[in-house]
């Protein structure tokens, strides 16, 4: 609120404090001062003279010109540095705090979208595999099972609770659905009685499936399936037996057997239990086939080959025959899945324990898998979409080709973050006094060194003579009437430089331009003499003023991308105040490298208003450390950014015949 306040009066920011004292460390230094004052009223002298004047020390010791370098003048413009950062950035600040909030909303808008396909480029390669599907992006690899979802949808909603997502590494093997039957009704109803039937104790059954995996005792042998068998065995298994002894069955195989003589009403009263309601089944062998559980959707079910290639599960899958009692004469499996369900073998047919397990495979590939149900990933299967009639998109090798991802890496991605990231710095830091402030501390104490040691004085001395000439100074300059007067009167004008003057001898010229010459002569004779004494000093304010030319020109291209025309940007915004008020927060919270929370805590003027900015940025940093922390402290209100109304789209869901032609 505060800040608010302070926000909607115009008040609470500013350029950077720091950047501004930097800025007059260095131009209150005597000869920085002088020289200042000449490059911001170059517009006293013209042509060559004006030219040499913004060139000064180029390339000798710009350091001690405050020059923008010649390299940069294009862009950065030509004269004093300082004053082409304090020009910037007050562009940046705008005549008001709405300027501002536009401009910082804008940067961080570009800022955030922007790494958003850069850094999804640099990931690209190693994140998503060669033959990634695009169809399995967009539909969260539900479509690495089927792209027939509305037939696949169906099938799922009328398995009910057959299927344990939570187990999928066990799917086909009769004792993990002995153990969902029983949790799904808290018992063996109906199935108890075939066991008994069969010589099975169901008591034992229960507990063998609950105290293990089922995976590890499929194949424990069962002791003589008569009258008495398991009865023996306190969990209904005979670990010590192994299930190639002659005579025994192993257990996964006595309830496969069992399973399969189950039939009718019995059957359809399984189903019920199971929630289910499959069509066609014969037997309640048929839950553990998925050509019958997946009776719409089976011809178009995909898994993967031990060579990680996509194929059909059932590449020759037959139609349903509903009309006899031979159901589905031929399996149609895939050979190239042989052997994965060869754990099962013992216990149920080759293809059952095989075609579950690819089924198994594909599932699996879903994220979240395990936390969900046949019911809700029926619901959201029937409303996804694919890529059907997106053929150039289908093609691709991959989601993500090369030339997309070295355009974003390499192309658009130039700012000065990670692997071309941009900053929000990048955009509109110098009002911050990003770059500049740490180059210009330096740069001040280099030049501030030298001045304390009175190397500077000769220089500053020459600077002064300039200035005076610049401002027609008593000594330095006449103006007398034409004789014999003219009609308008004329005037001669006169430019002295008086004796004594360091470097220069006395004289006088015609023109200012023609005493300036003379005094920058003499400039550059003691810059290189400066520069020849201390070398180092000469190249490091030289690397100085070069790395705050470099941000002001990155800043200036990349505003535009960013949609920033400072002289485009509308004044009297009170909504984007208040866009920025409510933003605060968030903003606060960002704490990465050249991101909002510094820019904005390094424009907060030294103020009340100012002060609260800063509070109010730190409580949006802690409002996210109590959120992680899961303790309450802030009131949000859902809101909505498009209307409810739905619109009629183009079909992008395929049958299951163009799932297999597919």
């Amino acid at each position: 609120m505060n800040a608010g306040a302070g926000l909607l009066q115009n008040s609470g920011i500013g350029v950077s404090p720091a950047l501004t004292a930097s800025i007059s460390a260095y131009t209150s230094i005597e000869a920085i001062s002088l020289i200042t004052y000449c490059l911001d009223n170059a517009d006293k002298v013209s042509g060559t003279t004006q030219d040499n004047l913004y060139n000064l020390g180029a390339g000798v010791f710009p350091g001690l010109t405050n020059i923008v370098l010649p390299a940069d003048q294009a862009v950065v413009g030509k004269g004093a540095l300082t004053s082409k950062i304090t020009e910037h950035a007050n562009s940046l600040l705008g005549a008001d705090v709405g300027v501002f909030a536009q401009h910082l909303s804008l940067a961080s808008s570009f800022t955030a979208s922007s790494n958003e396909f850069i850094s999804s480029a640099s990931n690209a390669d190693s994140t998503l595999e060669i033959n990634t599907d695009v169809n399995n992006l967009l539909t969260g690899a539900i479509t690495d099972t089927t792209v027939a979802l509305p037939s696949f949808a169906k099938d799922l909603l009328n398995s009910g609770n057959l299927l344990n997502y939570n187990d999928l590494r066990n799917i086909g093997n009769p004792l993990s659905f002995i153990k969902l039957y029983q949790r799904q009704a808290g018992g063996l109803p109906v199935i108890d009685d075939y066991l008994r039937e069969q010589g099975i104790n169901p008591s034992g059954l229960v507990n063998a499936v609950l105290l293990s995996d089922p995976s590890a005792i499929v194949n424990s042998q069962v002791k003589d399936l008569t009258a008495e068998g398991l009865v023996n065995y306190e969990d209904g298994v005979n670990p010590s037996d192994i299930a190639t002894t002659d005579g025994k069955k192993g257990l996964g195989q006595a309830v496969w057997d069992t399973l399969g003589l189950i039939t009718g009403d019995d059957l359809a009263n399984v189903q019920n239990v199971l929630g289910s309601s499959i069509p066609y089944l014969k037997t309640a062998q048929d839950l553990l086939d998925p050509r019958k559980v997946f009776t719409e959707s089976y011809k178009g079910l995909k898994s993967f080959n031990n060579d990680g290639v996509t194929v059909l599960i059932y590449p020759e899958g037959k139609t349903v025959d509903t009309d006899t009692d031979i159901f589905y004469e031929e399996a149609g499996f895939n050979p190239g899945l042989q052997g994965l369900g060869q754990s099962l073998y013992l216990a149920v047919p080759e293809y059952i324990a095989d075609s579950n397990q690819a089924l198994g495979r594909s599932l699996q590939q879903v994220k979240d898998i395990f936390n969900i149900t046949s019911q809700q990933l029926s619901a959201v299967a029937e409303k996804l979409e694919t890529t059907k009639g997106l053929n150039a998109v289908i093609e691709l090798e991959k989601p993500v080709p090369d030339s997309t991802i070295n355009y974003f890496k390499n192309v658009y991605g130039t700012g000065s973050g990670t692997n071309g990231q941009f900053l929000v710095t990048d955009v509109m830091g110098s009002v911050a006094g990003y770059t500049h402030t740490t180059e210009l501390t330096q740069l001040a104490e280099t030049v501030g060194a030298l001045d304390d040691l009175g190397a500077l004085d000769n220089l500053a001395n020459l600077y002064e003579t300039m200035k005076n000439l610049f401002d027609n100074v008593a000594g330095y300059y006449t103006i007398v009437p034409v004789v014999p007067p003219t009609v308008p009167p004329t005037y001669t004008q006169t430019w002295y430089i008086p004796a004594g003057r360091y470097g220069v001898s006395a004289g006088s010229f015609g023109s200012r331009n023609a005493a300036v010459d003379v005094v920058i002569a003499a400039i550059d004779v003691e810059l290189a003499s400066l520069a020849a004494t201390y070398p180092d000093q000469a190249a490091s304010t030289t690397v100085n003023m070069t790395n705050i030319s470099a941000q002001i020109k990155r800043e200036i291209d990349n505003m535009p991308k960013a949609g920033i025309v400072t002289d485009d940007t509308q004044l009297g915004i009170k909504t984007a105040v208040m866009g920025l008020v409510n933003n605060l927060h968030d903003y606060g919270a960002d704490e990465s490298l050249g991101g909002t929370g510094w820019i904005l805590e390094n424009v907060a003027e030294d103020n009340f208003y100012g002060e609260s900015l800063i509070a109010a940025l730190r409580e949006g940093r802690n409002i996210r450390r109590l959120n992680n922390a899961s303790i309450g402290n802030s009131l949000f209100i859902d809101s909505q950014t498009r209307t409810q109304q739905r619109a009629t789209l183009k079909d992008s869901t395929y049958s299951v015949d163009e799932a297999k032609d597919l």
